[in-house]
């Protein structure tokens, strides 16, 4: 019978294999887009533009902050509705005293939504499946989020859109449970763009990821 230590033990070594099974898919992942970003003499990619859509589980800090670094790149992952992040701080005043400035703003808890400022932007899109059935698409989304980092990965340098997926049928109850986005990459207004389309065409299968 194993007490209660014992257990203990198991489960931390059962931590510490998922965080390093974590840790060699996230760097394969950027290995590879390492090589999709430069040719073997080193020269940039003819690639103009390319997508990354994941699991909660490249929305992490350590992942994206990697991920950030390719100009081209635009990573479309789900969050987890208990994440936490933060509003971008307000503009420096010219005459506030010296210090340092604020790196975050406002908390932004996913699962509280009296924390949740009005979103940027709302786009709603009406979409009918092959079979007929009625749907509406809510996005919800709010510009220059950012997350905690540490002092090697400085995250306030890596503002993200943060979007909220809720679909709707045609009796007004909710198909599922709103979906949590990151959209993060210099060229992310690009995507965002395209996302009403992608949904209107299929929005039970768009993010099956």
């Amino acid at each position: 019978m194993i007490n209660h230590n014992q257990l203990i033990a198991q489960f931390r070594s059962f931590r510490q294999h998922l965080c390093k099974l974590f840790k060699s898919y996230s760097d394969s992942i950027i290995d590879l887009i390492d090589a999709l970003a430069s040719n073997s003499n080193g020269a940039a990619s003819p690639v103009e533009l390319s997508i990354l859509v994941a699991d909660s589980i490249y929305s992490q800090r350590s992942f994206l902050f990697d991920a950030s670094k390719h100009k081209n790149l635009v990573v479309i992952a789900r969050v987890r509705s208990n994440r936490i992040f933060y509003s971008a701080p307000p503009a420096q005043q010219e005459d506030k005293k010296r210090g340092c400035p604020k790196k975050f703003g406002e908390r932004f808890d996913l699962a509280n939504e009296q924390t949740w400022h009005p979103p940027d932007k709302t786009t709603q899109i009406q979409s009918i499946t092959k079979k007929g059935r009625q749907f509406t698409v809510t996005l919800d989304a709010w510009h220059h989020m950012l997350m905690r980092g540490t002092k090697e990965e400085q995250m306030y340098k890596c503002p993200f859109t943060l979007v909220r997926v809720n679909v709707t049928d045609d009796t007004g109850c909710a198909v599922w449970k709103p979906m949590w986005l990151i959209v993060m990459g210099e060229q992310r207004e690009r995507i965002l763009q395209l996302l009403p389309s992608l949904l209107e065409k299929n929005p039970l299968n768009v993010f099956n990821i």
